[in-house]
């Protein structure tokens, strides 16, 4: 019926967005919850063959790049007045199709036809957080920033992050300029 049907697209969507180990076990509550589970999966046991964290979109840099620039584009055509794009959560199914669009079929130009700023906002977020194969800070640099925001004098401080921002490669460099740019206009 139209609840199972709903239950097992929650379901896929849950096991989609989940970060499991090498095997994952679900337990029913009940006889009941059992047989609902197992219907909702069609009579069969969710297994993995790896985690799914290792299953990261391998993104070339160019084409992350021009992910930001089409994402940071929109959002300041679309106006920078709403409060709280980033706050604020797009809508799940909505930001991972832009995603997939965007990445998987290699449309990078498709947020250019979203006109939802949060859908946009929370696309750029995943980008940084997930898709990213490491920080855009560098895991290299991590201690350096972090030693460099020790500093208590101001001047010496700023000198001290200048230090280290230089040192970024390029591509992270041209990401970070034109993502505190942005954020300095949010």
């Amino acid at each position: 019926g139209i609840n199972a049907e709903y239950g097992k697209q929650w379901y896929q969507r849950r096991v989609r967005e989940a970060v499991v180990s090498t095997q994952s076990t679900g337990q029913a509550l009940s006889e009941d919850d059992l047989k609902n589970w197992m219907e909702i999966m069609e009579g069969k046991e969710a297994h993995y063959a790896e985690p799914m964290q290792s299953a990261k979109l391998r993104v070339p840099q160019e084409m992350g790049m021009e992910f930001v620039k089409n994402c940071i584009s929109k959002l300041s055509t679309l106006g920078l007045r709403e409060q709280g794009i980033y706050r604020v959560s797009g809508a799940q199914t909505k930001m991972m199709k832009l995603i997939s669009v965007s990445f998987e079929e290699k449309n990078i130009n498709a947020v250019l036809d979203i006109d939802d700023i949060k859908v946009i906002a929370s696309s750029l977020k995943y980008y940084f957080r997930e898709i990213l194969p490491e920080p855009l800070l560098t895991f290299k640099l991590h201690e350096d920033f972090l030693d460099a925001m020790k500093t208590e004098d101001r001047d010496q401080k700023i000198t001290n992050l200048k230090n280290v921002v230089s040192q970024l490669p390029k591509t992270n460099y041209d990401c970070l300029k034109l993502l505190i740019k942005h954020l300095n206009d949010v």
